[in-house]
């Protein structure tokens, strides 16, 4: 079995990145339009306009709606030396503050028309004609389980006649208040449960340089462990702990700290008493019978050992359900420490 990734969005999504794309060509070609027909539009924010319909450009706005992650920052600074657009009453539209961080102002014309042009306030909505809106990106990507916290399932949910029910939050990585470019760009549109994207997240930024992005793989590892205290009265509780397993971790454990995993994780200790007492109703005798059974009567490619069958009977041993399991990598974590302290039956 292998690792059991934290903030990551598994599997190739090529095919719903490129219908994404297709079901908002049409829609993001008319607000451009729409855009340019405005009575007093800039003759800057006009040619950004053009340059945004025309395939040969740079911000032509597939391109955009593309954008990789590690491609974003770049194209926003790209777009403010090539587009430093001037707003006479606020200075330039993209200006660089105290820190040399590219920033747009909020308030200016080009924000106005980026917002127009990359309508998420449309796109959020429950689309009555069928046109390609959030619930088809969430129900196409499949993703039923909050990447950031691997805590809460976030189905996409259709009713009777495909009434459109409740779906995930769609967490905007770079935000669309600074990014509006990037509002509909779909590497920047992050499925996930209301508790990290609009409880912890809120108005906060994650950072690509210091964090993890659910779409860039990574190679960090860590691992949910728990150890025995005593509180007070010669009562024990367990602590819920993480350690990291390799030099990569630097942003992984800053996501961590990020999301407070650790501390959310910590009211699930309920979990750890529940495995280490079934753990010790399992004796070694029957562990050797089951494997026994199943090597020379099931037909498998594989010979189980017995701690594959210690693992399937917690039914964690599969890598891949964090996506469709809650709680995975926490609960395999903590029956793999049970496994190798040998609290159970020897």
């Amino acid at each position: 079995s292998g690792e059991i990734k934290m903030f990551q969005i598994q599997g190739n999504k090529r095919d719903v990145l490129e219908r994404h794309v297709f079901g908002l060509r049409t829609i993001i070609q008319k607000s451009i339009k729409n855009a340019m027909k405005k009575k007093k539009v800039s003759d800057k924010c006009l040619k950004l306009l053009w340059e945004m319909e025309d395939v040969a450009s740079p911000f032509y706005f597939e391109r955009i709606l593309r954008l990789r992650p590690e491609e974003m920052m770049p194209f926003y600074v790209k777009l403010a030396s090539i587009h430093p657009i001037y707003d006479e009453n606020n200075g330039n539209s993209i200006y660089q503050d105290c820190n040399g961080n590219y920033q747009l102002d909020t308030e200016s014309e080009l924000s106005a028309i980026l917002q127009q042009c990359f309508d998420y306030q449309t796109f959020s909505k429950k689309s009555a004609d069928g046109s390609w809106d959030a619930y088809q990106l969430c129900e196409a990507l499949e993703v039923n389980v909050c990447p950031y916290c691997n805590r809460e399932f976030i189905y996409t949910v259709f009713g009777d006649d495909h009434i459109k029910v409740v779906r995930p939050e769609l967490d905007h990585y770079l935000p669309k208040s600074r990014f509006p470019m990037f509002a509909l760009s779909f590497y920047n549109l992050i499925p996930g449960c209301h508790s990290c994207n609009s409880s912890i997240k809120g108005q906060r930024e994650l950072n690509m340089k210091k964090h993890l992005h659910p779409y860039i793989k990574s190679e960090a590892e860590m691992r949910f462990k728990y150890e025995e205290l005593q509180i007070r009265n010669g009562k024990f509780r367990m602590k819920v702990g993480i350690d990291y397993r390799n030099d990569l971790d630097d942003k992984l454990k800053a996501t961590c700290e990020f999301f407070h995993t650790q501390e959310i994780y910590q009211y699930h200790e309920s979990i750890i008493d529940r495995y280490l007492l079934e753990a010790q109703e399992f004796p070694q005798t029957l562990l050797k019978e089951y494997k026994e059974f199943i090597n020379n009567n099931m037909k498998i490619a594989v010979k189980r050992t017995e701690k594959d069958i210690f693992l399937q009977k917690f039914r964690v041993q599969q890598a891949g359900d964090e996506m469709n399991e809650v709680l995975i990598k926490f609960r395999k974590d903590i029956v793999e420490q049970i496994w190798e302290e040998k609290y159970w039956d020897i």
